[in-house]
């Protein structure tokens, strides 16, 4: 349910927005960093933990493969090419931005559901 301490649901029933998949993936709760996650903080992670994690994950690859230099690691990031993330592959744009799925979700009753059902979620 959303939390409506800050605005009413009417305010954004209907609404539409884009997030990462993983608000609504199964595969999310059920993954080993979900449950570890859990286990050392108590608390659930989100998609700022999500998203913290995976950044942590491809720089330990990149340094456990040898990368020593900010401008190393630079040049590595920009030629990214799918990495196995919690949820799927990341890739990296041309813009340099990591791409993490994504899908469409809208406010219902109260309730973030996804607009298309995927059968993966």
């Amino acid at each position: 349910n959303l939390d409506t301490t800050v605005f009413s649901v009417a305010d954004v029933e209907n609404a539409l927005f884009v997030d990462s998949q993983a608000a609504a993936d199964k595969r999310f709760a059920m993954s080993k960093f979900y449950s570890d996650y859990k286990q050392t903080f108590g608390t659930d992670p989100g998609m700022f933990e999500l998203q913290g994690y995976e950044t942590g994950l491809l720089l330990n690859r990149m340094i456990s493969d040898g990368e020593r230099s900010r401008l190393g690691l630079a040049e590595r990031l920009a030629r990214l090419e799918k990495v196995q993330g919690v949820l799927g592959p990341m890739l990296m744009s041309p813009e340099r931005e990591l791409i993490w799925p994504m899908t469409a979700f809208t406010v219902t009753n109260g309730e973030i559901i996804p607009v298309i059902k995927n059968p993966a979620l």
